[in-house]
């Protein structure tokens, strides 16, 4: 910058090289603010991203506890439901084993009726065999006693005719037997039909 001195009048050269110095420095000056608003509008427009992603990890932690909470509750729900199974599982278990201990009885009771039957049927066809047995014999029995009575009435038959041979001797000599000898005789008229 080029100065001129003037003894009379002001140095207007100087004034205004003064003032371009100091425009130049404002300019300088209105730069630098310029590049630090820049600065600052871009940490602010971080600032504002960072806000953004702040907000959205905020909801996304919002969405996530109520998703937590539901999920807390759909556990315990499901909780109560595991343990209402198992008291189920235990009173079933319980009930299959009293069933299998009574059916275990009532097959105990049948196999010692089964063997009380077996043991009673097995009785029961001795005394068959043994009345069976008995029939035969007496089915013997009545045949022998059959024949022996079929004998029997042979020879009462031919006594019978002995004895009316005799009745008719005797009533003809009954003029010549006094009663006396007719009481004192031993033999006895027997007629079949009484046999």
């Amino acid at each position: 910058m080029h100065k001129t001195k003037m003894s009379d009048t002001p140095n207007y050269e100087e004034l205004y090289n003064n003032k371009c110095d100091e425009f130049e420095n404002l300019l300088k000056k209105l730069l630098e603010v310029q590049e630090e608003n820049k600065k600052i509008k871009n940490i602010a427009d971080i600032q504002s991203w960072h806000t953004d992603e702040v907000f959205e990890a905020n909801a996304r932690a919002e969405a996530l506890e109520e998703e937590r909470d539901f999920l807390a509750e759909e556990l315990e729900e499901a909780e109560e439901i595991r343990l209402a199974l198992i008291d189920d599982m235990d009173e079933l278990r319980d009930e299959h084993s009293k069933r299998e201990c009574e059916l275990e009885a009532d097959l105990e009771c049948t196999r010692e009726e089964r063997d009380k039957a077996e043991e009673e049927n097995k009785k029961g066809q001795e005394e068959y065999n043994r009345l069976m047995n008995s029939h035969v014999e007496y089915e013997k029995e009545c045949h022998l006693l059959k024949e022996e009575l079929k004998e029997a009435k042979e020879v009462a038959t031919t006594i019978a005719g002995h004895a009316k041979f005799m009745e008719d001797v005797i009533e003809k000599m009954g003029e010549e037997i006094c009663d006396d000898c007719k009481s004192k005789m031993t033999y006895q008229i027997v007629k079949p039909e009484d046999i």
